[in-house]
């Protein structure tokens, strides 16, 4: 969120877009780099973090915990971290406020996600949906406690990317439409 409201902050995504009319453009290749980054970087910490955990881990008890046991974890880590850069990427170019995106990114599974699935008498019909549920859902495949998802590991993980694409296409459209 961070790299597209500083630039409108000081003013520089101005010449971003005197150099590419079609802001789209511009907002495509920031999310595709940055989407890149966080995907990188989650494969990266996971290939870190694989090693201490087996040094670490009671092998009788968590079993091998091994690169080739955590291959589909680790790639859905991948896809809900590039699918999480686009969404704070999207909210931040509708919102155009560092402060606004960041609270929004930071404190949408806080605070928004769970009072919504606490909701008396709707949150429990709520809660299937809502995309960081989702999220880690697919990352893995554990439904949260009194969540009864309507699809498994996969479709958790297509629905927060689904979700994450449009928030991120939502920015797109804000962009096109207002001023720098």
């Amino acid at each position: 969120a961070v790299f597209i409201t500083q630039e409108y902050r000081s003013g520089t995504i101005r010449l971003s877009f005197q150099a590419t009319p079609e802001r789209w453009r511009v907002l495509a290749a920031k999310g595709l780099l940055l989407a890149g980054v966080g995907a990188a970087g989650a494969i990266l910490m996971a290939a870190a973090a694989i090693p201490l955990a087996a040094l670490v881990a009671d092998p009788e008890r968590h079993g091998d915990l091994g690169f080739g046991t955590a291959g589909g974890t680790i790639a859905a880590l991948a896809i809900t971290c590039a699918a999480a850069v686009l969404r704070a990427l999207g909210i931040g170019a509708l919102v155009r406020s560092t402060a606004v995106a960041v609270a929004v990114v930071v404190l949408w599974p806080a605070i928004l996600e769970s009072t919504v699935a606490h909701l008396p008498g709707v949150g429990e019909h709520l809660a299937p949906f809502l995309p960081l549920g989702n999220a880690m859902l697919g990352i893995t495949g554990n439904a949260s406690k009194n969540v009864d998802y309507l699809w498994g590991q996969l479709g958790g993980l297509a629905y927060f990317v689904c979700f994450a694409v449009v928030v991120f296409l939502a920015g797109v459209w804000a962009i096109e439409r207002r001023d720098a």
